[in-house]
């Protein structure tokens, strides 16, 4: 199955200066727990602003210049090559904005960490498609508000 994972602050903040504008350790524990032992795949700003590859997952990055695989880190010219050569059973797309856009259609649901409050940023989260409906929500923390949303690709057929 293939999902995207973002977390989003109310005004479609997804990241600022090609990191994070924020550090919950609630939400990146989420993260890792959903996670571990799966594929993840990434753009390259996104992996730079990681700086390393994820342990525990196979690490796709998806980069317009041919790079050179090594380390536990696979490189991609598409996101539909990285995609295709994954061989876990879930494989999470991380990031970017350009990536999460351009997989909406394809995606099988959006884990969806819901940040109550606004932040400044140069990346923004797409609109969600109208055929993506709620199927879950669990708090991860108070103030600020936390919300992991699962929305589900209603148009996607199920086999």
């Amino acid at each position: 199955m293939l999902y995207q994972v973002v977390a989003m602050a109310n005004n479609r903040v997804i990241g600022k200066d090609n990191k994070l504008p924020w550090h919950f350790s609630s939400d990146l524990k989420f993260f890792k727990q959903l996670t571990m032992g799966q594929t993840i795949i990434m753009g390259r700003k996104t992996f730079e602003s990681i700086g390393k590859p994820l342990s525990g997952r196979e690490n796709f990055v998806v980069s317009r210049t041919s790079r050179q695989s090594d380390g536990g880190l696979k490189y991609f010219i598409s996101t539909k090559d990285a995609v295709s050569a994954a061989k876990t059973r879930d494989c999470f797309i991380i990031g970017g904005g350009s990536i999460f856009k351009e997989t909406m259609p394809l995606i099988d649901g959006i884990y969806l960490t819901r940040i109550h409050a606004d932040y400044e940023g140069d990346t923004f989260y797409p609109e969600i498609p109208e055929f993506f409906m709620e199927e879950s929500k669990t708090l991860l923390q108070e103030s600020p508000k936390l919300e992991v949303l699962f929305l589900a690709n209603q148009k996607k057929k199920r086999i």
